[in-house]
Parts: structure tokens; C-alpha cells; sequence
């Protein structure tokens, strides 16, 4: 009752500004409603009113559906002629739209409707079609839970694809990164050892020179030694002769 009070409140103002099919299918949910409570010829109104939108609009899902709703109500009310026509019907569109869902619906139309006339051949029929249809779509189902299992698993396992990649770059990156370092040591090390190699071989070469310098201080101080000897004896030996 609260659902039917809502929707009485929305219909003015979705005929306003809404598209008709958003009319229709709150005359649907009105007529769902009331067949609910059991008011079968008020909930059939509104089917009815549903469907000539729906015809004139050319809708074929939506008259698919309401044509199955409508054959039930006409069960509720023991027209099965009528029931059986609006039923054929909705079977009809459902098929020519592949909607399983109601094609499903329309075979279980039309098994109660032939069940209630004592027509037990007929009603098997539309039970195992019913049942058919049921499987096909418990199948269906099935394989787009698979599809989608197997595209969250192939997903996981290019995720995981990429990680191990990721992870192999960075290990090769640290790798390098690693040997870069290590070469960067060596050459350090390298460049230090030849500068060492450098400063002791110009020391060695200062000590030499120094060394040099101080043989010839001192061979010429010897010289000077001498040379101061000879002039002394010289002056000597002549201070003598004289």
C-alpha cells in the first residue's frame, strides 16, 4: 500500500516531465502492485493502460511483458481465452526480442493456464519449456560467471605478469646500479693509487734533486778547501824562497 501511495504521487509528475516509457512503467509497478493484494481488475487497469503507451511507442520489450502480466490477470479471472491470447502474445514478442526472462514467464503463464482448464498434456508442455528455459538461463548464467572468473583470472595473472616484470627490472636496476657502484669504487680506488704512485715518484724525484744539489755544495766546498790549500801552500813555499 505504501509502494502504490508512492507511485500515485510520482505519476502527475513523471506524465509532466518524463519520457512515456518511465509513464508506463509506473503504471506496471501500480498493476504488479495491486495484483499483489488481490485486486486482479484494478491491477489490470493499469496493465492495460501501460500497454496502449507501450503499442503506441512501439516498444516491443515492454510490450512483451505487460502482455504476459496481462494473460495472468485474465487467469486470476477465469477469461482463460482471453488469457491465452495476451500469453501467446508476450511469448511471441519475448522470442522475437531472445529476452529469456520472459519467455520464461510466459511458458509458466501458460502452464498455470492450462492447468487450470484441465488441459494436463498441454500444461507438461509449457512446464518443460518452462523448465527448458530455466536451465538456459541457469546456464547462461553459468558461463558469464566463468567468463567473468576467467577475465578476473586472466586480469590476476597479467597483474601478476607485470609484477614479476616490475620485479625483475628492479632487481636488474639494482643489479646494475650495484656493479655501477662498484666500478665507481674501483675507479676511485684506481685514481687514488695513481695519484699516490704520482706524488711518490715526483718526491723521489725532489729527494734526488736535493741530493744532487747538496753532492755538488759539497764537492764544491771541497773544491774551495783545495783550492784554498794550494794558494796557501804556494804562498808559503814562496814566502820561503824569497
Amino acid at each position: 500500500k505504501a509502494a502504490i501511495a508512492i507511485y500515485n504521487e510520482l505519476l502527475p509528475v513523471c506524465k509532466k516531465y518524463c519520457r512515456e516509457e518511465y509513464v508506463c512503467r509506473i503504471y506496471q509497478s501500480l498493476g504488479v502492485s495491486e495484483r499483489h493484494l488481490g485486486h486482479t481488475v484494478k491491477g489490470l487497469e493499469y496493465y492495460l493502460m501501460a500497454k496502449e503507451i507501450y503499442d503506441s511507442i512501439g516498444s516491443l520489450s515492454g510490450m512483451s511483458i505487460i502482455n504476459t502480466n496481462i494473460g495472468l490477470c485474465y487467469i486470476d479471472l477465469t477469461k482463460f481465452k482471453e488469457a491465452e491470447e495476451y500469453l501467446q502474445l508476450g511469448l511471441k514478442q519475448s522470442k522475437e526480442i531472445q529476452s529469456l526472462l520472459w519467455q520464461k514467464k510466459a511458458y509458466l503463464g501458460l502452464y498455470t493456464l492450462e492447468h487450470s482448464r484441465g488441459n494436463f498434456k498441454e500444461a507438461n508442455f509449457y512446464l518443460e519449456m518452462h523448465q527448458s528455459i530455466t536451465d538456459s538461463i541457469y546456464n547462461q548464467e553459468t558461463q558469464d560467471k566463468l567468463g567473468r572468473l576467467q577475465t578476473e583470472y586472466n586480469l590476476k595473472e597479467k597483474e601478476n605478469t607485470i609484477l614479476t616484470q616490475q620485479n625483475t627490472i628492479t632487481q636488474d636496476q639494482l643489479t646494475l646500479t650495484k656493479r655501477n657502484t662498484l666500478l665507481v669504487i674501483i675507479i676511485s680506488a684506481f685514481a687514488v693509487l695513481l695519484l699516490v704512485i704520482l706524488f711518490v715518484i715526483q718526491r723521489n724525484k725532489l729527494n734526488r734533486k736535493k741530493e744532487e744539489i747538496s753532492f755538488q755544495d759539497k764537492i764544491q766546498k771541497e773544491r774551495s778547501r783545495i783550492s784554498k790549500d794550494l794558494h796557501d801552500n804556494m804562498g808559503a813555499e814562496l814566502t820561503i824562497i824569497s
